[in-house]
């Protein structure tokens, strides 16, 4: 389960960050609330051909989505089947479904998920209201919700110039929003305001939202907007995305207005938006007005994307808050330049680095606040060209995701073998191959230099697992011989729960390591086994 404010203080590292979501992503172990519930926690299905006088069981499901959000309590799960459902403006002509000052708990969230290996849709065309702001998916004043598989579509503006949302989290927080899509909303897709912090937004698409009524035709309708969050020194609100896409949406990618707070982009693509005469930017990250606090972040982006956007890939757009960009490409932007980081007067301070941008159509300018180094621009033995790559086509973004909802593996902006991108970059805590970080946001999969990463090595194994006793047993098989292996334990808070360092691994030493977990309560934990060749994790559960 998810506590998204305990997730991001206990985690003090972008390294330790990156690798927990990644794996979390890659494996079966995500800990959703619905895996902890308790017996007395209750399931309500939700389907078209149901009827909401119904008691909402498998056989004899609700009809509506708001049916299901209304008798659900703390712990309880609401699966909605496949199909399209229409909002039905008799009983509300704004909102489609609106999650009401309803509260989950840190430890027995409300889970709005959909059934598993269907896709169901909530089509907002059929909202009338004319006079105040129209939403498919409205979670208000509302915390502790994880929101997973659904999609909405079709929010019209009703001849009414402002602002309209696909889905909007306001005043929300420590709320989930996995594997969820937006599109084709005559405004924003997915959207958090105000007061809302210790959200997440993970695996999520907005695409095709068209704004036909501003002042500037296309101008209010980005792919995801996290705006108006207030300033709070010391200590600003957080809100993370992760692993999301916005392509072709008549304004901005990602855009940041009158956000005071911080936002955390890992693994998030914008491409080809502009598509109107909206500003097209990729990930705008202001306006901010207060000042800038010493060692604040308020910005941080990894391996993130920016392609094919009408103007500029990343800016700052009237921010001077700090920023850590690490990894990140900067690609073809149509009319202005990949980075600038200086728009208007305000100049950002802070750090780039390990970053590429290439055939943009203007120079970057990054100020003289920003540290940058190790990347393509500052790099003398460092040439772009096309060849670096092993593809160019843009269409591999949209690619469809994995079943688990994660981004797909693709080629697009990959370097090829022999690239001198590869193994260029510096160590900034992000996970990597080889003995180096490459430049850019893809990974390559291959070494260079003296190791031999073979991704065909067995894994480690675990023993006894499940485990009911207090001490387990690590079998490292044929992993690389190491004098300086370390074996890390996490629960699925991301949480450090046991550390194991200067474990030597030499071949001819110890080849099966017994670990101590007397402290260690039941539950799911992974179990990460780390040396300065490789990396490999399994899932772990207690069950004393």
């Amino acid at each position: 389960m998810y506590r998204i404010k305990d997730y991001a203080k206990d985690i003090k590292s972008i390294r330790t960050i990156a690798f927990i979501i990644s794996f979390l992503l890659s494996s079966s172990v995500l800990c959703h609330a619905s895996d902890l519930t308790t017996s007395s926690s209750s399931k309500y299905y939700v389907a078209v051909e149901g009827d909401d006088n119904n008691p909402g069981t498998l056989d004899q499901p609700f009809a509506s989505w708001q049916k299901g959000i209304d008798v659900a309590e703390p712990g309880d799960t609401i699966f909605i089947r496949g199909g399209t459902y229409y909002a039905d403006p008799e009983i509300n002509d704004r909102l489609g479904a609106h999650i009401d000052k309803k509260n989950g708990t840190k430890d027995s969230m409300i889970c709005l998920f959909a059934y598993p290996g269907e896709t169901p849709l909530l089509d907002a065309s059929t909202l009338t209201n004319t006079t105040r702001q129209n939403l498919a998916l409205y979670i208000d004043e509302s915390d502790y919700w994880h929101i997973k598989g659904l999609q909405v579509r079709g929010v019209s503006q009703q001849g009414r110039t402002g602002w309209i949302a696909g889905i909007l989290i306001q005043n929300g927080s420590n709320n989930v929003i996995e594997h969820c899509t937006a599109f084709e909303n005559e405004g924003i897709g997915i959207q958090i305001r105000e007061d809302s912090e210790d959200n997440l937004l993970l695996n999520c698409d907005a695409y095709l939202n068209y704004d036909p009524s501003s002042n500037i035709n296309g101008g209010n309708a980005d792919g995801f907007q996290v705006c108006y969050i207030p300033y709070r020194q010391g200590a600003p609100r957080e809100n993370i995305l992760r692993g999301c896409r916005s392509w072709k949406n008549s304004d901005d990618g990602y855009d940041l207005w009158g956000n005071e707070g911080r936002v955390i982009f890992d693994r998030c693509w914008a491409f080809r938006n502009g598509t109107h005469r909206g500003d097209g930017y990729g990930f705008k990250m202001g306006k901010t007005s207060e000042p800038r606090e010493e060692g604040i972040y308020r910005r941080i982006l990894t391996h993130c994307i920016g392609a094919e956007n009408l103007t500029w890939n990343f800016n700052n757009s009237e921010s001077d808050a700090l920023v850590k960009i690490y990894n990140c490409t900067a690609y073809r932007s149509k009319n202005f330049s990949g980075f600038d980081l200086t728009q208007d007067g305000h100049i950002m301070s802070g750090e780039i680095k390990n970053s590429i941008s290439y055939h943009n159509l203007a120079s970057d300018k990054l100020g003289n606040e920003i540290l940058d180094e190790y990347n393509d621009w500052n790099l003398p033995e460092v040439t772009v060209t096309d060849d670096d790559f092993v593809s160019l086509d843009v269409n591999l973004l949209n690619a469809e995701r994995k079943a688990d909802g994660s981004l797909p593996e693709i080629n697009y902006l990959k370097p090829k073998a022999g690239s001198d991108l590869v193994d260029a970059g510096m160590d900034v805590g992000l996970e990597y191959y080889g003995t180096a970080p490459d430049l850019g946001a893809i990974e390559s999969d291959f070494a260079t230099g003296a190791i031999d990463l073979d991704l065909n090595k067995d894994k480690i194994k675990v023993f006894p697992n499940p485990s009911d006793s207090k001490r387990i047993n690590v079998d490292l098989g044929n992993m690389e011989s190491s004098q300086t292996a370390a074996i890390d334990i996490y629960d699925c808070n991301g949480k450090t729960v046991y550390q194991k360092k200067n474990i030597d691994a030499s071949y001819g030493n110890q080849r099966f390591i017994s670990l101590d977990l007397s402290g260690l309560d039941s539950g799911i934990y992974i179990l990460r086994y780390r040396n300065e060749f490789i990396s490999q994790s399994c899932k772990l559960v207690m069950t004393n």
